[in-house]
């Protein structure tokens, strides 16, 4: 057994597909693929590891191909090449449909996969299965194994999530998993970053099951601070300054759901003390030790709550309102609803 990501185990199946093409003389071939990065470079590093571990414990017969930074002419000389203090070499290539290549190209690649003899091929495509369907490459090879990683949505998710908090020593209570998910939506790279956080706070405080409070105090602390600066953009109704940020937080993997839920929290939190500002006067230190802020946040939203009618805010706060109910309803798709929602508030 080979130990990956957080412990999670996998069964080690490389060496009997390579028993099973020793008669025709033909390595492995393999094909790992789909929009999930995370989980397909998981499982990639499973069957590179376990072919290090078993045939080269130097590490020197594994090539890498990241395309499209190499030609095929590059491959095959590769490919030809005897392996180097090992009985075996391990190929992997990724991102393949991305190298144009002609038909002079493919037939060259096609024989080396043939005559691939004992050494072994991985192909890593980090591509959505609507856009694979279109490659025609991989129908002319006769594949030992397919693996599709797909991002994963709903009770997928969480029972995924779930898993790999219990093959790392924890559990998680089912409202605290709710909420996790829910704040770090389904990047799988953002999820792998939050539960180190949340096995370390735990760790420190010398228990293994995670409660909602746990999940409140790590990880909606982190995302509160990653879309900081996009809430001040709002607050200020700096439209350039929201679409900037946006965008950083975009390329940065901060999901939809997240940007959603802040941006919700911090109008909510606008409205509340306008309403309370309306009702009597009021002044910084007043809104922090009401809302339990800390008094430079306090400072900073109760300045900013004048820059808004309350008028404007009930209206926003309605909306926010009606884009999560056609989130959770499945009316919208999430992604769709909150930029739906964010053109909006931006008018």
């Amino acid at each position: 057994m080979i130990l990956c990501g957080f412990g999670v185990k996998l069964n080690y199946d490389m060496v009997s597909n390579n028993r099973e093409n020793s008669a025709n003389k033909r390595g492995m071939v393999r094909l790992l693929y789909g929009d999930d990065g995370f989980r397909l470079r998981e499982r990639l590093k499973f069957y590179t590891s376990a072919f290090i571990k078993q045939y080269d414990p130097q590490g020197l017969s594994v090539a890498r191909f990241f395309a499209p930074d190499f030609s095929v002419k590059e491959l095959h000389r590769e490919v030809a090449s005897p392996p180097l203090f090992a009985s075996k070499r391990l190929f992997v290539i990724y991102n393949f449909s991305k190298i144009k290549i002609d038909e002079g190209d493919a037939e060259i690649m096609l024989k080396d996969i043939k005559n691939l003899r004992d050494n072994s091929i991985i192909f890593a495509e980090e591509i959505d299965d609507k856009t694979f369907k279109k490659e025609t490459f991989y129908k002319k090879i006769k594949l030992d194994g397919t693996e599709f990683f797909p991002q994963l949505k709903g009770m997928a998710l969480e029972g995924d999530v779930r898993k790999r908090f219990e093959e790392a020593g924890y559990e998680i209570e089912p409202s605290a998993l709710n909420k996790f998910v829910y704040f770090c939506g389904s990047d799988f790279w953002n999820i792998y970053s939050e539960m180190k956080k949340l096995f370390s706070y735990s760790d420190h405080l010398k228990k293994k099951t995670v409660s909602i409070a746990d999940v409140e105090a790590v990880t909606l602390a982190d995302l509160a601070e990653n879309c900081f600066l996009l809430i001040d953009y709002f607050m200020a109704k700096d439209k350039k300054g929201v679409l900037r940020e946006l965008r950083r937080l975009e390329y940065s993997g901060v999901g939809k759901e997240t940007i959603f839920y802040q941006i919700s929290s911090q109008f909510r939190q606008l409205l509340e003390i306008k309403a309370l500002a309306a009702e009597k006067k009021i002044n910084s230190s007043m809104v922090a030790e009401t809302f339990g802020i800390h008094p430079f946040r306090a400072q900073k939203i109760f300045q900013a709550s004048g820059n808004f009618t309350l008028e404007e805010l009930k209206n926003a706060h309605n909306l926010l309102l009606e884009t999560d109910y056609k989130i959770k309803s499945g009316e919208m798709k999430s992604e769709l609803a909150v930029d739906l929602l964010l053109t909006k508030l931006l008018i």
